[in-house]
């Protein structure tokens, strides 16, 4: 099966950008999470950490 789905992304190459695309902003997400929660504790608190975290989740 994974010769079959790499012979599909080098055909449809542009279907192959838009899934890496995809791929690093997922990584990128998921960084900014983990950075934005070391920030706050680092220079905040555990209070606010979960303040912020709810917040960040909700707006989700």
């Amino acid at each position: 099966m994974s010769k079959s789905y790499w012979a599909f992304l080098k055909g449809n190459q542009d279907f192959a950008k838009l899934w890496i695309g995809q791929i690093a902003s997922r990584l990128g997400d998921g960084i900014y999470v983990v950075a934005l929660a070391m920030l706050v504790l680092k220079y905040m608190g555990g209070a606010e950490l979960g303040i912020v975290m709810a917040s960040y989740s909700l707006a989700a």
